[in-house]
C-alpha cells in the first residue's frame, strides 16, 4: 500500500522553506473582529469550508482603501440553510453545490496576495451582495468554534462518539446532540467511518484468550460504568505478554520495526501513566513507551546509546473519549493523529527507535483511565485510517431532540 507522505513532506517543506508564510484569511479581520456569537446572529450566511484558491488579490504595499479579493471554498458544512445560497439570495454556485466564492472586503496581506499556499478550514460569516457572498468575518475552524456556532442556533453539545461497530475493516460510529429550543436548524445525528484499516496483519492484545497475561485475572478487570465495551484501568490493572507469543498468529517472531498503534481512551483530570510499553528482556532500561500526562502525550525511547522523547502537545484530560493513532516509520519517523486529524510528524535521528528483538508488550501499567480499543498494525501508513474526517449528517425525528 502506498504511504500517505503528506505529513512528512509538509514537515520537510517547513524546514527547508522557513520564510514561506501561508495566506491566513482570519488575520484580515483582526482589526474589526466581533464575537463568534454576534457574527452568527448578524450574518444570514454561515458555513464551514476549506479554502482552496484566491483570485484578484492585488497587494498594494503602500496600503490603501477598498482593496479586495475573492477566496474560493469547498463547503464542508452549512450552519444555516444551504438552500438560501441559491434560492433566497440567488447566490451563484458551482453545479455540484459544493463550492462558493466569497469576496473578502479587506486589503490582502503580502502572503494572501500570492494566493492560497496551504488550504485551511474556516467558518465564514457573510451576507449576500447581489449574486455574490461577501465576508463579514472569517475564523479558523475548530471543534470549539464549531460548537459555539451551533449553541447560538439552539443546539446542545455533541455527545461522545459511540464505540466503533467493528475492530477493523471499516465500521461506523455515531454521536448525537439535543435541540434546546422549539426548533433548531441542522441535524441531530452525525455518523462517520472508523477502524478503516484491514484486519490482515492487525492484532488486538485485549482479546487474548490466555488469561494469565492479565493482572489481575481478566475476569476481575472492571468495565467502564457507562460503556460496557471499555475497561476501567487502575494503576495495577495491566496486560503483560511476550511479543513472540502475541505475534504468533501473524507468523512473525519479533515486534515489527515499523507499525501503527490505535487506541481509544478516556482520560480524567488526574490521569497519568503508561498506556503502552515495549521493554527489552535482555537490556535493562531499554524501552519504547507511550505516556499520558495532564496536558500532553509523550512517546519516550531509551536505549544504551541514549534516549529520545517526542512531546505531542494535546490536552486530552477532559473526560471525553479520544481516538489516537501513532505510527513509527523507518525507526525514526513518528506520525500522530488525534480524533481523525493529523497532529504532527517528528523526524528523529536515524534508527533512533530501533526496538529490541526480545521485547515484552505491557498495556496499562500505572495507568488510570478508560481504555476501549488497542490495536496494533504492522503497516506504518495507516494512522489516518482510525476514523474519517468526513461526517454524514442525519436527521432522526424519532429521537428526543427537545
Amino acid at each position: 500500500m502506498e504511504r500517505n507522505l503528506f505529513p512528512v513532506i509538509f514537515a520537510l517543506l517547513s524546514l527547508s522553506n522557513p520564510i514561506v508564510a501561508s495566506c491566513d484569511l482570519e488575520r484580515l479581520f483582526l482589526g474589526k473582529r466581533v464575537s463568534i456569537e454576534e457574527s452568527v446572529m448578524d450574518c444570514p450566511i454561515v458555513f464551514r469550508g476549506l479554502s482552496v484558491a484566491t483570485s484578484g488579490a492585488a497587494h498594494n504595499p503602500a496600503g490603501g482603501v477598498g482593496s479586495k479579493f475573492t477566496a474560493r471554498f469547498e463547503l464542508s458544512n452549512t450552519f444555516k440553510d444551504m438552500r438560501a445560497f441559491r434560492d433566497q439570495w440567488s447566490i451563484s454556485m458551482d453545479a455540484d453545490d459544493r463550492t462558493v466564492n466569497v469576496t473578502i472586503m479587506e486589503e490582502p496581506t503580502a502572503e494572501c496576495a500570492h494566493g492560497i499556499t496551504a488550504p485551511l478550514e474556516y467558518i465564514v460569516f457573510g451576507f449576500a451582495d447581489g449574486e455574490k457572498v461577501t465576508a463579514a468575518s472569517v475564523v479558523k475552524w475548530s471543534e470549539r468554534t464549531d460548537q459555539r456556532v451551533w449553541m447560538v442556533l439552539g443546539w446542545g453539545q455533541w455527545g461522545d462518539w459511540s464505540p466503533c461497530s467493528v475492530s477493523c475493516s471499516s465500521g461506523i460510529q455515531q454521536r448525537i446532540r439535543h435541540c434546546l429550543k422549539d426548533k433548531c436548524p441542522g441535524h441531530n445525528v452525525e455518523q462517520r467511518h472508523c477502524n478503516m484499516f484491514s484486519c490482515d496483519k492487525t492484532i488486538n492484545p485485549l482479546t487474548l484468550e490466555d488469561g494469565h497475561f492479565f493482572h489481575p485475572s481478566k475476569e476481575n478487570w472492571k468495565s467502564a460504568p457507562d460503556r460496557k465495551s471499555a475497561w476501567r484501568l487502575e494503576p495495577y490493572t495491566y496486560l503483560w505478554v511476550p511479543s513472540m507469543l502475541l505475534l504468533a498468529g501473524l507468523n512473525i517472531t519479533e515486534f515489527p520495526r515499523q507499525f501503527t498503534i490505535f487506541f481509544t481512551v478516556r482520560l480524567f483530570n488526574d490521569t497519568s501513566g503508561t498506556i503502552f510499553s515495549l521493554r527489552s528482556r535482555t537490556f535493562q532500561d531499554t524501552y519504547l513507551s507511550i505516556d499520558f500526562r495532564k496536558d500532553d502525550l509523550k512517546l519516550a525511547h531509551a536505549a544504551q546509546n541514549g534516549s529520545d522523547t517526542v512531546i505531542i502537545p494535546v490536552d486530552l484530560a477532559d473526560n471525553n473519549w479520544h481516538l489516537i493513532a501513532i505510527s513509527i516509520h523507518e525507526s525514526n519517523v513518528v506520525d500522530c493523529f488525534v480524533d481523525c486529524q493529523w497532529v504532527m510528524t517528528d523526524i528523529l535521528r536515524f534508527r533512533t527507535l530501533d526496538l529490541p528483538e526480545d521485547s515484552d508488550l505491557i498495556i496499562g501499567y500505572l495507568f488510570s483511565g478508560d481504555l476501549e480499543q488497542l490495536s496494533i498494525a504492522t503497516d506504518p501508513t495507516l494512522g489516518n485510517q482510525h476514523c474519517s474526517t468526513s461526517r454524514t449528517p442525519i436527521i432522526d425525528p424519532s429521537m428526543d431532540i427537545t
